[in-house]
């Protein structure tokens, strides 16, 4: 590209690209690129339903909790914890790959 950059100074952008088989289309592209401000990256939305910070720490502490931690990874989940299986009341009923995807995202295995 720089070479295009520098040949379409003498002959113009179009033989350039011609010459050099480099389409015009991303010639320009880098270019706008060069002269625009950098991006500010996105950040995604919360969702509504979202656990809040407590609610995931809670997660997060049950998934770690001696009972569980003993036991070896279980691939064949039910489809949902239950109040039955956790053995804590006040634990909320969430989908069987939330645990392990949270405990992820954590930075934990």
């Amino acid at each position: 590209m720089e070479a295009a950059l520098t040949l379409s100074c003498d002959v113009g952008i179009k033989p350039a690209c011609e010459a050099l088989d480099i389409p015009r289309s991303g010639f320009y592209r880098r270019e706008a690129r060069k002269n625009a401000p950098p991006a500010e990256p996105k950040k995604c939305p919360i969702p509504p339903r979202a656990l809040s910070s407590d609610e995931r720490q809670g997660v997060l502490d049950i998934l770690h909790s001696d009972r569980l931690r003993t036991r070896r990874p279980i691939r064949s989940m039910p489809p949902f914890w239950t109040k039955a299986n956790t053995a804590a009341p006040s634990v909320p009923c969430i989908a069987s790959s939330t645990p392990i995807r949270r405990s992820r995202n954590a930075g934990t295995s």
